[in-house]
């Protein structure tokens, strides 16, 4: 059976195929096709350098035509950034032809005046008595309080100097010792001339504090009057500007012509400070007429428009409010308005004027009477035409103007309507016309509405900001329901 089995299976040859014997021999018989050359490593590298050097050309190939395309498109930017800075810069050239057209290259004046610009004078010999029995007992004392005895010949400067020692020390005040005329002059003259500032202010307090005492009441022969300290103010080199027009102009060129002093003697401070306590008992002491007085008020309001006198603002506004509230009640009235007249007659650029006027300010009624009756006198001033007071009279010339016309000169009208402004705040009459109050209030409206905010024309900005403005200030004040909308 088995025998069989191989026999069959013998017979048939297709089992080896499959064998390995089989494999073997076909893989002999049939021929193998070998490499014809064998590859170095240098071979190796230098082709797989150059299939690396392929891929950098084609990266760097792509990299030059990108590089291209953003030069292209950064000079397209560069083009059209100075086509549009050419188009700007002739867009600013038109619009300043027209502002030079327009006449609206103006330059604004600042405010201020060099009063102080005269040559400044030397201090006046003054000298004490050596034979006077006050002088005599005082000397007596300094030789107590020198521990030093002085001979009996002293000479006159030594008993300025012992005097002026005691007086820097404080001697008078903490003694009280009663002082003579010739003494309180010679004190009063050191005061105002000395460049010593501890004598200058010991001299002051002393002054100040003698005021205050009965024994100036009793004599006030010592207190100088108006042409004295007038004298001292030309002597720090102040220069009065004349009434008249052609006096002013000559006045203005000589003082252009005079080296400008940097500021007046650091004596006016007291000087200003013995003023205001003189003035607060002027009713008691009676050393100064109503014309002095009037004369005082002018010559200290002019001092607010020096520049070089802002660190005395304070200073000077005080001395104001004494001088004016020196006066009686039947006295008030009659002298506001020859002060205001006074005030207004000194030719001043426009512009001084409306910060004299503004300086006047105060919380007293006869600083604020003051100052409306200023502000009036130049209101009428600067309209060229003849003072005549009321709400409806300053109306009616305001509201001839037209601002929608070439030829206004919007320069007069803005300080016109700062003028109108402070006079008519302070006038009580405004409340209780109710008519003043609209027309006004539509004035200041069409100066708001009608004058455009791109209008080249001098000063008409200023007008037009300072028209909205005073619209709110008046509307916030005076309730709605007191006017119509006009």
């Amino acid at each position: 059976m088995a025998s069989t089995d191989f026999d069959a299976m013998m017979e048939d040859d297709s089992w080896l195929e499959d064998s390995p014997s089989r494999s073997a021999e076909l893989s002999v018989t049939k021929p193998f096709n070998k490499r014809s050359k064998a590859y170095s490593i240098d071979e190796l590298l230098r082709d797989h350098y150059k299939d690396k050097n392929k891929g950098l050309d084609r990266e760097l190939k792509q990299f030059r035509t990108y590089v291209s395309d953003s030069e292209d498109s950064e000079n397209e930017e560069f083009c059209l950034k100075t086509r549009k800075e050419a188009q700007f810069e002739k867009l600013v050239e038109t619009c300043e032809k027209q502002v030079h057209a327009g006449g609206a290259t103006l330059d604004i004046p600042k405010w201020g005046e060099k009063l102080f610009t005269g040559k400044r004078q030397k201090a006046p010999a003054t000298s004490l008595d050596p034979d006077d029995p006050v002088l005599q007992s005082l000397l007596a004392s300094y030789r107590q309080y020198n521990q030093n005895p002085m001979e009996s010949h002293a000479s006159e400067q030594s008993a300025e100097s012992a005097v002026a020692q005691l007086l820097a020390s404080g001697w008078f005040l903490s003694l009280r010792v009663k002082l003579g005329n010739q003494i309180l002059r010679w004190i009063f003259d050191t005061m105002t001339f000395t460049t010593d500032k501890i004598l200058e202010r010991a001299a002051c307090n002393l002054l100040c504090h003698h005021l205050d005492t009965a024994d100036c009441y009793a004599n006030p022969s010592w207190i100088p009057r108006f042409k004295t300290f007038f004298g001292i103010f030309e002597a720090y080199g102040y220069h009065k500007l004349e009434i008249s027009g052609d006096q002013v102009k000559k006045a203005r060129l000589d003082s252009q012509q005079r080296p400008a002093l940097l500021s007046p003697p650091h004596n006016l401070g007291s000087l200003l400070r013995f003023l205001s306590v003189s003035m607060k008992k002027r009713q008691l002491h009676k050393a100064y007429s109503r014309g002095d007085v009037e004369q005082f008020a002018v010559l200290i309001a002019s001092l607010f428009l020096d520049r070089c006198l802002l660190p005395l603002s304070i200073t000077v506004h005080e001395c104001l409010e004494w001088i004016l509230n020196s006066f009686r009640e039947q006295e008030w009235k009659e002298s506001c308005e020859r002060i205001a007249i006074s005030l207004a007659k000194v030719e001043r650029s426009n512009v001084n004027c409306l910060k004299l006027t503004r300086s006047l300010h105060g919380r007293e009624n006869r600083m604020k009477c003051l100052q409306s009756l200023v502000a009036l006198q130049y209101f009428w001033k600067i309209a060229n035409e003849k003072t005549n007071p009321g709400v409806w009279n300053i109306l009616s010339v305001l509201r001839r103007i037209d601002v929608k016309r070439k030829a206004v000169d919007f320069g007069s009208l803005y300080y016109q309507i700062c003028m109108a402004d402070i006079w008519l705040w302070s006038n009580r009459n405004l409340d209780a016309e109710r008519g003043g109050l609209e027309a006004w209030l539509f004035f200041l409206k069409s100066c708001s509405f009608q004058i455009s905010s791109t209008d080249w024309r001098p000063y008409a900005t200023k007008v037009r900001n300072h028209a909205s403005y005073l619209v709110q200030v008046y509307q916030c004040h005076y309730q709605a329901d007191d006017y119509e909308e006009t």
